[in-house]
């Protein structure tokens, strides 16, 4: 008995895993994200969601040979473009090579998303994209009438992410109460694979920024609140550190 539990053991493979390459927040998360999962960003203005959405796409196009598709619903591509090069990336030269793909829905296509997913699929396969950054996911919620129709149509697209093989990274609005902690304006926390806080937390003349796993299914997590920096290379998480001292 002793000896087949054993050899269970060594047969057991840990879960390949997406590695974001983001300083020190794959420590947190066993390696990475699970393949095919889709991965809920929260946070509130200026907390990052835009940033570490591309950075994980930029990571995969340059160090892992993962082509990204990055969807804005709220910004342009030269806005994305000019932002984003402050960190060093040149995301105009990775469009060249197909291994990074901008895709802007305006607004009246934003109201008719599902029509929009058969191109966004296109895309995906056009590129070979492994991985997909959706910013935000708040605007197309806010274009059902109803919630139950908003959840229905969340469920449907996360879904077909899951079957389009890529690794999706959502972002969504939230808001921080007195005590700090993350409230997901639209509830998207419930309907996804794992969930990651962004803070943006005033204290007197300043603010802090820091990153939390909330959850990650199949994944022993580090669940502690770590300080985040806005750095040349863009951001960097410190598990090490504490927010607070």
């Amino acid at each position: 008995m002793a000896r087949k539990s054993a050899m269970a053991a060594s047969s057991f493979k840990k879960p390949e895993r997406v590695p974001t390459g983001v300083p020190g927040l794959d420590s947190l998360i066993e390696g990475g994200f699970r393949p095919r999962s889709v991965v809920t960003l929260s946070g509130d203005a200026g907390s990052g969601k835009t940033t570490l959405a591309m950075q994980y796409l930029y990571n995969g196009a340059k160090n892992y040979g993962e082509p990204g598709v990055f969807v804005s619903l709220e910004q342009s591509r030269q806005s994305l473009l000019e932002d984003m090069a402050r960190y060093g990336w040149n995301l105009a030269e990775l469009e060249k090579k197909k291994k990074l793909q901008i895709v802007v829905l305006q607004p009246h296509e934003v109201d008719q998303f599902q029509n929009q997913e058969l191109a966004l699929h296109g895309v995906i396969e056009d590129i070979g994209a492994k991985r997909l950054a959706l910013d935000s996911v708040t605007s197309i919620i806010m274009s059902y009438d109803s919630k139950h129709r908003a959840r229905k149509g969340l469920l449907r697209l996360m879904d077909k992410l899951r079957g389009w093989d890529v690794t999706s990274l959502l972002t969504s609005e939230s808001t921080t109460d007195v005590q700090g902690d993350v409230h997901s304006t639209f509830k998207v926390d419930f309907l996804s694979d794992a969930v990651l806080y962004l803070y943006n937390m005033r204290r007197q003349n300043y603010r802090l920024h820091a990153l939390e796993v909330v959850k990650m299914r199949g994944t022993s997590i580090n669940s502690k609140i770590c300080p985040v920096k806005f750095g040349k290379g863009g951001i960097e998480v410190f598990p090490n550190q504490n927010v607070f001292k």
